[in-house]
């Protein structure tokens, strides 16, 4: 825990000391140095780069989700049953090292179970928070 609280404080540290260096320099990140960014869609490059839309951007970011999504699945999958597999072998240990262990192994199909239903249920609550993001903008 003071690991994730040691590199969540140094984040926002380099987060702090990074901000002032864009007031700085007078642009928004993204810009590119000296000038406006060419509007997309105009055929333009900047620095060889083809200049794309916000909505182009947003198309390819979705498609490279789902991509991973449907890569990620039987691999999620393996891992959870392995976990359970390891926790009921632990369960069956119990005879031999002492009750001591049970709370670790309900602990750890709780947080398996958890996973999993995260796992799964990830499109549904993108898309709930999408449905109230449209709701507040309109």
């Amino acid at each position: 825990m003071r690991r994730v609280l040691w590199i969540v404080v140094c984040l926002a540290v380099v987060l702090a000391l990074a901000g002032p260096a864009f007031a700085e320099t007078g642009q928004d990140a993204g810009q590119p140095p000296g000038g406006q960014a060419a509007p997309a869609g105009s055929g333009e490059t900047i620095g060889g780069i083809p200049v794309v839309s916000p909505g182009e951007l947003g198309n390819k970011l979705n498609q490279l989700g789902d991509i991973a999504y449907k890569q990620m699945s039987p691999i999620t999958d393996m891992v959870a049953k392995l976990s359970i597999a390891a926790s009921g072998f632990l369960l069956i240990m119990v005879l031999v090292l002492g009750a001591g262990i049970v709370r670790r192994v309900v602990a750890a199909l709780f947080f398996v179970a958890l996973g999993l239903g995260l796992w799964y249920n990830a499109p549904y609550v993108v898309g709930a928070v999408k449905a109230v993001a449209a709701w507040l903008q309109s």
